[in-house]
């Protein structure tokens, strides 16, 4: 993914414990999850750095602008940890490419 892509949004650490899980949060109303047709569990990847260190998430979808406002992309602990970017850096969201066992 690049850093210029149109589905950048700024990272947000949600304080949720979902143990070992990868989950991201995205506001209905944000231009990125309505544009990209994005739909709540689906596997999402998510890029923050030059390098394309990336993690995959599962993806919940919130009204709750407290939880996440349109523009951020919320992380839970574990992925927010994975991911290795402070709170506010921009990250890049893209649908996850299937496994290649189903490609």
């Amino acid at each position: 993914m690049q850093a210029e892509n149109k589905n950048t949004l700024q990272l947000r650490r949600v304080a949720i414990d979902t143990y070992r899980e990868n989950v991201a949060f995205l506001h209905r109303d944000c231009q990125v999850y309505r544009s990209e047709g994005f739909q709540a569990l689906s596997k999402i990847e998510i890029c923050g750095s030059p390098d394309g260190h990336s993690v995959l998430a599962s993806l919940n979808v919130v009204d709750d602008p407290g939880i996440t406002a349109p523009g951020q992309l919320g992380l839970s602990m574990e992925a927010f940890q994975q991911l290795g970017l402070p709170e506010g850096a921009e990250a890049t969201v893209a649908h996850a490419k299937p496994p290649s066992s189903l490609q």
